[in-house]
């Protein structure tokens, strides 16, 4: 966890866990190079968008940082 909170680090984001799940909440708006760092990031990470929470999520025992 501490080390997906470093990746996002300088972001305006929460990393949070929820029922089994690691989870990307935008928490204010971003300019342009934030917002695709962001998405990169998310993706790079293997993130999928939940369209309901609004949110990037992925189970937490898939979770390993490359």
């Amino acid at each position: 966890m501490e080390e997906v909170r470093r990746v996002f680090s300088g972001l305006p984001v929460y990393v949070g866990v929820e029922e089994g799940y690691v989870y990307v909440k935008r928490t204010a708006p971003m300019d342009k190079r934030q917002f695709k760092r962001y998405l990169e990031t998310c993706r790079r990470l293997g993130f999928r968008f939940d369209r309901r929470g609004e949110r990037w999520v992925k189970p937490l025992e898939e979770l390993k940082i490359a």
